[in-house]
């Protein structure tokens, strides 16, 4: 059985309970006044008005809401709604006069004045119906938004990794390219280096979450391949907490700005290219901190790559208000700040 026929025999469930429950509750109600061949009458009676309930109610759930108030035309809405109240005033009137003759033999017409009240609980059971349609398909419709959203937030994160992938691969590349254009006896280890964050670029980024001491070594690795061109003209101050291995973050996430300090940053005034890094744990969450020299050639904003602009949307994305991102840049230093929270089910 498809989810769709499903839906239907639930729904249609809903209407025939809802409906075995009016008849329920008209016939109790009525119950302390009869007597015999009354207790026949009375379910004949209710029977015998269902129509009047069953059609306008139908009425307005299958054509005069999604046809009519769903496009807005309120005016011809409220010109429905007072003809369907017409229509019942009347029709209950010839039930009446029906139900009499019925029980008695006799036909007297029914004077309107003593028909009101019962106009008024049929468009109270009608409007309670229709309220619990719009209510229903306001569920499922808010459900079906949920999912579409989700799924949309999904395919956006994926195709920002997609971006990020050639991108950082790009720019490690380079880096082995340099060094085997200086024969370098390191080239052979930069190659060793970059196999290992092609692993994990295969195999852990297509995961929703992995565990943070991977993002760790992912950045270990990663500023292992840049020593080996840079070699005694970088200064690098590392500082990693130890984390449990029940973290688990995006993958990817530190990655971008640890990338960025090498490709924006340089020797300073002073001569020395430094980078400044750390990895802190706090209470339900994690502090990165990433500070580089700019180079005395270039003190224009640079920071402004896909890199970062990913990595800034898929935070967007995955955290929203359970993180913090400041920047700062200047004509001497680069800076970042990420202050992630995570729930206590990840830590």
């Amino acid at each position: 059985m498809s989810p769709l026929s499903k839906n239907n025999l639930q729904q249609l469930f809903y209407h025939v309970l809802f409906w075995v429950l009016y008849i329920t509750s008209e016939y109790a109600v009525n119950l302390p006044h009869l007597d015999g061949v009354e207790h026949r009458n009375m379910i004949r009676a209710i029977l015998l008005s269902l129509p009047l309930l069953l059609l306008p109610a139908y009425f307005l759930i299958g054509y005069a809401i999604p046809k009519v108030l769903r496009k807005n035309r309120m005016f011809l809405f409220i010109v429905i709604i007072i003809a369907i109240g017409v229509v019942i005033l009347f029709g209950r009137v010839q039930w009446l006069e029906t139900v009499n003759y019925l029980n008695s033999g006799r036909m007297y017409e029914m004077p309107i004045g003593k028909v009101l009240k019962n106009v008024t609980r049929d468009y109270s059971v009608i409007g309670l119906i229709v309220c619990i349609h719009i209510i229903t398909d306001w569920r499922q419709q808010r459900i079906i938004n949920e999912k579409l959203v989700q799924e949309k937030q999904s395919l956006n994160v994926e195709l920002l990794k997609k971006q990020l992938h050639p991108h950082f691969l790009f720019n490690t590349l380079n880096n082995i390219y340099s060094l085997s254009l200086k024969k370098s006896d390191k080239t052979t280890e930069g190659i060793l280096k970059l196999s290992h964050l092609l692993e994990y670029l295969v195999y852990q980024t297509g995961e929703k979450e992995v565990p943070f001491n991977q993002e760790i070594q992912l950045v270990s690795n990663y500023i292992a391949l840049e020593k080996l061109r840079y070699d005694k003209h970088l200064q690098l101050d590392l500082q990693v907490d130890t984390f449990s291995d029940t973290i688990k973050t995006a993958p990817l996430l530190l990655l971008p700005f640890v990338e960025n300090c090498f490709k924006h940053g340089g020797k300073n005034e002073e001569g020395v290219f430094w980078i400044t890094i750390s990895i802190r744990s706090f209470e339900n969450g994690i502090h990165f901190f990433v500070k580089n020299s700019k180079s005395v050639k270039s003190k224009k904003k640079a920071h402004t790559g896909i890199g970062l602009q990913n990595i800034k949307k898929r935070l967007n994305l995955l955290y929203k208000e359970q993180y913090s991102l400041t920047i700062e840049d200047n004509a001497y230093f680069y800076e970042t700040r990420l202050s992630l929270n995570l729930t206590n089910e990840n830590l």
